[in-house]
């Protein structure tokens, strides 16, 4: 390491220590500082596991992270200009030769298989390639930056959560510190980007549905920019559920819990009405050629790779509404139980069958032994619900690699954890 990157891994890390300490937006929740602080210490030992797994564990030329910083820095180093950088950061000017000819340069800016609104590897490309210069190309101080992105979204998630229901240090735990959620969002990857947008559109969303702002307004529209850039698929899972909030949040407004679920029933119906009919409509809005293509994308691109090893067999799906919904059940059993114990090929294969059986073993915990919930804890439960069981059974059905699968599914988790220790008499929390 040059002087100029100790000297800003020294910065980064100072300064996120005093920011987790200082900042409101840290303090307000409910934590003291000697609890913030622990936990973002946590993060960083994740950040520093994920940097030694893909830098000495996997091979560079495949891992992702050092695809993207190679990317970012090749961007940085190589533009003719101040202004072809400043073009290929901001996405204004790309049809510039000078800017073409910097990208070819680049190994991975353009994907073989699309099948998203947006090409999401340009996002974690442009992020490397803004930092670099500040950071003098550390990559690690990349990484931690990247770890306090998301803790700071696990934050406003765990505050979102807070409106809904008391502080604890349970409840932190459960937000935090699930395994796959602490180590996969705190590299440099998609997935911490993604918390951060995750925990910024419910923070958002609950304040709004308590009480107008127009700060709260944009906050939304901000996050739902920012999933546009990165993972589309996530915001549409969460849609459903945020509809829902919106429509029961407002503070006194309490249905009989009968009426709710037949109002959350009667909205996710008429939600698979809208896709069915938007899928009539035209190519580009139908989710179940999406679906079916990036099923087909990811199972081509796992066959030109040759051995993986956790890779599994799925059924194929045809781009109807009677297929998807033929093969829920099995998308949403494979994300829920697998990784299990007996497909254990790693160590890392190890960690997430371990998550899995700890999960169920909650689950059925709380199906013989739960406490009754207040209304606003109750429309946590319902979007947990939704969000858990679209996110599931959409990755489940379209991902035949249960190392990517686990990945793909750390959005839910937190609300996960967080409803089942909600949901657990306060006896069983000693």
């Amino acid at each position: 390491m040059t002087v100029i990157q100790i000297i800003s891994l020294l910065i980064v890390t100072a300064g996120s220590f005093w920011l987790v300490y200082r900042l409101p937006v840290f303090r307000k929740t409910g934590l003291n500082a000697q609890w913030r602080l622990g936990l973002w210490t946590a993060k960083l030992m994740a950040a520093l596991a994920l940097f030694a797994l893909y830098t000495w564990y996997y091979p560079q030329d495949t891992a992702d992270m050092h695809k993207y910083f190679n990317d970012g820095e090749v961007i940085a180093t190589q533009s003719e200009s101040i202004a072809t950088y400043a073009r290929i950061i901001t996405g204004i000017g790309m049809d510039d030769p000078k800017v073409q000819a910097c990208l070819e340069q680049t190994s991975h800016w353009n994907r073989q298989y699309l099948n998203g609104v947006w090409n999401d590897n340009r996002t974690l490309i442009r992020f490397n390639a803004l930092l670099y210069p500040l950071t003098g190309g550390s990559m690690l101080a990349h990484t931690f930056i990247m770890a306090f992105l998301a803790f700071l979204g696990l934050t406003l998630l765990y505050r979102g959560i807070t409106m809904l229901t008391r502080s604890s240090k349970w409840l932190a735990l459960a937000v935090f510190m699930v395994p796959s959620v602490w180590l996969w969002s705190s590299g440099l990857l998609k997935e911490g980007l993604l918390m951060l947008n995750t925990g910024l559109l419910f923070f958002a969303v609950v304040k709004l549905s308590r009480r107008f702002s127009t700060k709260s307004l944009l906050l939304v529209l901000l996050a739902v920019l920012f999933f546009f850039l990165t993972k589309i698929y996530v915001l549409l899972c969460m849609v459903p559920g945020l509809i829902w909030l919106l429509s029961t949040g407002k503070p006194g407004k309490k249905p009989a819990l009968k009426r709710s679920i037949v109002w959350f029933l009667l909205l996710h119906a008429g939600m698979i009405i809208m896709v069915w009919l938007a899928s009539l409509a035209s190519p580009r809005t139908d989710m179940f050629r999406i679906i079916e293509q990036k099923q087909n994308d990811f199972v081509s691109m796992v066959d030109s790779v040759g051995d993986v090893g956790s890779a599994v067999s799925l059924p194929d799906i045809e781009a109807s509404l009677p297929s998807l919904l033929k093969h829920v059940p099995q998308g949403f059993s494979n994300s829920l139980l697998r990784p299990h114990l007996l497909e254990i090929n790693s160590p890392m294969m190890l960690l997430a069958a371990l998550e899995k059986l700890a999960f169920l073993l909650l689950i059925l915990l709380v199906i013989f032994r739960h406490r009754k919930l207040r209304h606003s804890e109750q429309n946590l439960l319902f979007f947990t619900l939704s969000f858990v069981i679209i996110l599931f059974s959409l990755t489940g059905i379209s991902t035949p690699v249960l190392g990517a699968l686990v990945r793909y599914n750390i959005p839910a988790l937190p609300f996960l954890a967080a409803v089942l220790i909600l949901c657990l008499p306060e006896k069983s929390k000693k």
